[in-house]
């Protein structure tokens, strides 16, 4: 059997901003869930590897297409599905359906799996991790992520914002949901209101835990593009993110 999960979810109050749209965090939350869904039930999931690897998986980049974003009631299908792990990868690819069927949402992904000891990279041995999995090979989005290297100021700094409990996920840290958070609270209302998200992609650098205290910058890099990047303790790189705008 092919191994994907999938699931029909109806948007709230909740998960909709001023446009009443589908937001970009409620996007990444959905993600998350499809993705541990999908672990959990091919028995790689959480407390499976702990047990059998001490090991848990991390997310390390992800990459988004937002071809239309879903309205407020609209009903969406969710699915997910692993791409053939690497030695030190897994790669894992989304899709958001609309109540037409057409992909709203587009998204592929890049897992490590860390050490819960140590919190260092592990190696993917597939025969042990991931055993008798029949996998997908078809891409949701293709393209490389970007290497592209930004220079920051302080003209480009936003706000402040500090690591606490109820950011805290069950690896420990700072859960990768709360970033996009912060990444999206670079811009105001009226700026979101009257533009739409064409791309995001953000790149998970360094775990934060509870009381690190992060600074948040933003930088316009093109017309419709811009570079959010946010910092901890002597200059140490959090995250970087790029979203362009329609």
């Amino acid at each position: 059997m092919k191994e994907f999960f999938e699931y029909t979810e109806e948007l709230t109050v909740n998960d909709v901003d001023c446009n009443l749209k589908m937001t970009l965090a409620h996007t990444v939350d959905v993600l998350q869930i499809l993705a541990n869904e999908n672990a959990e039930r091919g028995g790689y999931g959480f407390k499976a590897l702990l047990d059998s690897n001490n090991a848990f998986w991390v997310l390390t980049k992800i990459k988004i297409k937002c071809n239309t974003m879903p309205l407020h009631r609209e009903k969406v299908v969710c699915k997910t599905w692993p791409i053939t792990p690497g030695k030190l990868t897994l790669e894992r690819d989304f899709e958001i359906k609309d109540n037409r069927g057409k992909v709203a949402v587009a998204a592929t992904s890049e897992w490590c799996l860390i050490d819960a000891e140590t919190r260092r990279i592990k190696r993917i041995d597939g025969n042990t991790v991931m055993p008798n999995i029949d996998y997908i090979e078809e891409r949701a989005l293709v393209g490389e992520y970007t290497k592209q290297k930004i220079e920051i100021g302080e003209n480009d700094f936003c706000f402040e914002r500090v690591i606490r409990s109820t950011d805290i996920d069950m690896n420990g840290h700072a859960n990768n949901t709360r970033y996009t958070f912060m990444a999206m609270d670079c811009f105001t209302t009226l700026f979101l209101k009257d533009n739409d998200i064409d791309s995001y992609e953000i790149h998970f650098v360094k775990e934060c835990t509870e009381g690190d205290k992060l600074l948040v910058f933003k930088k316009q890099i093109s017309e419709n593009g811009y570079y959010i990047t946010a910092t901890k303790g002597e200059n140490q790189t959090v995250f970087r993110a790029f979203v362009n705008f329609k």
